[in-house]
């Protein structure tokens, strides 16, 4: 079996995916490449990762419509839902007691990285969660 250089690859697909960007895009790229080397290099007991700090990279988009079963105004809060999933999976991984806990337990700006625009109420999230966690345990993934 031919002997095969993976760093040799993965360099050539970069270069190729460079070209094709625009400088604007570059540049977006070159900063949030930036912002995860900052944040989440070597995560490890010696240099933990806030737990806050890598929820707000989770993607909720594959999750979307497993949730649109529950909501049947689900186009109009579509593009809030990426925010309180962020928090829902905040909450599970950060193994607070409860959602209340979980919701007392970010400031402000943690709330903001998670895509708020300011510290929700906690009725809100508390709902979200509930419903949530309900339809996906009843929805095989």
């Amino acid at each position: 079996m031919p002997e095969i250089d993976i760093e040799r690859n993965i360099e050539k697909y970069w270069d190729n995916f460079r070209r094709q960007l625009n400088t604007e895009d570059a540049e977006k790229l070159d900063k949030l490449l930036e912002e995860i080397e900052e944040h989440l290099i070597d995560p490890t007991q010696d240099t933990p990762v806030k737990t806050v700090d890598f929820v707000k990279w989770l993607d909720p988009e594959p999750v979307l419509d497993i949730l649109k079963l529950s909501y049947p105004y689900f186009k109009h809060i579509r593009d809030r839902l990426g925010p309180r999933m962020r928090f829902f999976a905040y909450f599970m991984i950060s193994r607070k007691k409860n959602a209340w806990q979980a919701y007392h337990s970010l400031s402000e700006e943690e709330y903001m990285k998670l895509g708020f625009e300011d510290k929700p109420l906690y009725e809100l999230l508390r709902e979200f969660g509930g419903r949530s966690w309900a339809t996906l345990t009843n929805h095989e993934i």
